[in-house]
């Protein structure tokens, strides 16, 4: 019991409460961009905002003040550039993370035929496209933009084989972005006793969406939605049609 006295003194663990107030300080205001500008929601789920974050909380929230109620000691030899060590650890882990989700985060959500895509920013961006294009359009990453595929096969043939030349999916081609109409979203939309027959955790899914939602029918319209990570079905508003939330139900769209 001495020895872990003489471990855990005054000193060593003030030194790790002020380095974990300040870590949950930064780690907490980074994570309200992300779930505010970068990753809304629920682009944060779909789109692996957590993926890049839980290295950042183990190394900025965990690692970083464990490390320090390790090495600190008052009057210790070389404690200033242990400190130094630590905490230019924690900025990398930080910086790192925080450039990886910015980079990747969702400049707005495609409907590509019928089925719904959130666009990464760097694809959008790599292909030589401007953010400032999207305006137009919204300010919110939730915004939905419609893919402008030609009805005509032969024509809709040459956009198709355009973009299989360059490499790059078909969002990122600033040309075919339109306003999307509800109608669009209509057309092939899901209802929700055919997402609850499904099987019986649809059904769990659409019983707890229906329960904070009664009138979801009314005020939403269902896509599926491929995201990076996973299939879902996208809840689209019938008003402002942004992308609101999703259901964690695989459906794949009707081609």
């Amino acid at each position: 019991m001495s020895k872990l006295k003489q471990f855990f003194t005054r000193d060593k663990l003030t030194a790790f409460g002020i380095h974990l107030a300040l870590s949950l300080l930064i780690f907490l205001s980074l994570l309200f961009v992300i779930l505010n500008y970068w990753y809304p929601s629920p682009l944060f789920t779909t789109d692996g905002g957590w993926q890049v974050l839980r290295i950042v909380v183990l190394v900025d929230v965990v690692l970083g003040p464990l490390l320090t109620l390790v090495v600190y000691r008052k009057g210790k030899p070389r404690l200033k550039l242990d400190m130094t060590l630590i905490i230019l650890l924690q900025v990398g882990a930080l910086a790192g993370g925080g450039w990886v989700t910015w980079k990747e985060r969702p400049l707005f959500v495609a409907l590509v035929d019928n089925e719904l895509v959130p666009a990464p920013a760097s694809l959008y961006v790599s292909a030589g496209n401007g953010t400032e294009l999207l305006d137009r359009f919204g300010t919110r990453n939730t915004r939905i933009i419609r893919v402008n595929l030609p009805e005509d096969l032969a024509a809709r043939s040459q956009v198709l084989s355009r973009a299989m030349r360059a490499g790059r999916p078909l969002y990122t081609f600033p040309d075919l972005l339109v306003r999307p109409a509800l109608a669009d979203f209509q057309r092939e939309a899901l209802s929700l006793e055919e997402l609850a027959a499904r099987d019986a955790k649809a059904a769990a899914e659409v019983a707890r969406f229906r329960a904070r939602h009664p009138d979801a029918e009314q005020r939403f319209v269902f896509l599926p939605m491929r995201s990076r990570f996973a299939l879902w079905v996208g809840v689209v508003d019938r008003d402002s049609l942004q992308l609101v939330d999703v259901l964690d139900i695989p459906v794949t769209a009707k081609l």
